[in-house]
């Protein structure tokens, strides 16, 4: 008897989806990238497109930025404004339309946040069973591996450490039936090379993150390496998304857009849509009274757990 496949859960960017199919049920996914490159970012980018297009329950462990960096940053992505704006409160008045216009949208969507530095597998293990149970959990975010707490018994031994983590969370993927998205560091060696692009062996601290990973996709930005001290930022630049490791499909690159001062990527060839079934634009918007939004409303409701 063949079994009905399990619905994998879309990342909402439409290219990679075609690909990876989404990010199966059960199954550890790896996002890797050099220091600055916008791995944050882009796992932000997915939590947000999951939860609020497709209804995904997501929860994110975040234990380098805090909770209010992160409303800030998917504000920014969501209204379009500048992220250092909203981060220093320099808000016009269009500025706060836009950010009124927003904020509705993130009642309804179910995104937890735990920014609690050093946590172990255990804690996102008591959290997830209990965000299965109460809210039909459906994708797990950790950023970043490498900050997170290891086992004691391994103490003085990072490599050991992170090879327990790695295996820790292939399983937690397992018994909780939903993908994990973590976050890893890559090692410079990278840096030494002509062409800077991650490969598999780049993997920071352990081989085991990339034996014990369905997916490994590294973040690449070549404009990283080719800035100039005198020109201005430009708005936005090509970006890399590589497919380095797939168990069930190809390996292959999807070419994006990154905006940095909106935090977000986007589909160049979609014209910034984020699913051909599910566009961000055609999104229904719960009905409110025009009005404004206070300077002390720009931080929305994200949940704590």
């Amino acid at each position: 008897m063949i079994k009905a496949k399990k619905k994998r859960v879309r990342t909402g960017f439409a290219s990679l989806d075609r690909v990876l199919g989404g990010l199966g049920r059960g199954t550890l996914n790896i996002l890797a990238a050099r220091p600055s490159m916008g791995k944050s970012a882009f796992a932000l980018n997915v939590a947000q497109q999951a939860a609020q297009l497709f209804g995904v329950t997501t929860v994110v462990f975040s234990l380098e930025m805090s909770r209010e960096e992160i409303g800030h940053r998917l504000l920014s992505s969501q209204a379009m404004i500048d992220s250092y704006l909203i981060r220093d409160g320099k808000l016009d008045d269009s500025d706060m339309r836009r950010v009124g216009d927003s904020l509705p949208t993130y009642y309804n969507m179910k995104l937890f946040i735990d920014d609690r530095s050093g946590t172990s597998v255990i804690d996102i293990a008591s959290q997830c069973r209990r965000l299965r149970i109460e809210h039909d959990l459906g994708l797990v975010i950790i950023d970043y591996l490498q900050l997170m707490s290891g086992n004691e018994r391994y103490s003085g031994d990072r490599q050991q450490e992170i090879t327990e983590i790695s295996r820790s969370l292939k399983l937690l993927a397992r018994d909780l039936d939903v993908p994990i998205l973590a976050l890893s560091q890559l090692s410079r060696n990278c840096e030494r090379r002509v062409d800077r692009r991650p490969i598999l062996s780049d993997l920071r601290d352990s081989g085991a993150i990339e034996q014990d990973a369905d997916t490994v996709i590294f973040l690449y930005r070549d404009g990283y390496y080719k800035k100039d001290e005198n020109a201005p930022n430009p708005e936005e630049e090509e970006a890399e998304i590589i497919i380095a490791k797939n168990r069930s499909g190809v390996t292959t690159t999807v070419k994006m857009m990154w905006q940095k001062k909106y935090t977000r990527f986007y589909d160049p060839d979609l014209s910034g849509r984020v699913s051909e079934e599910a566009p961000l634009r055609s999104m229904p918007q719960p009905e409110i009274e025009d009005v404004p939004a206070t300077q002390e409303e720009t931080t929305p409701p994200w949940r704590e757990i």
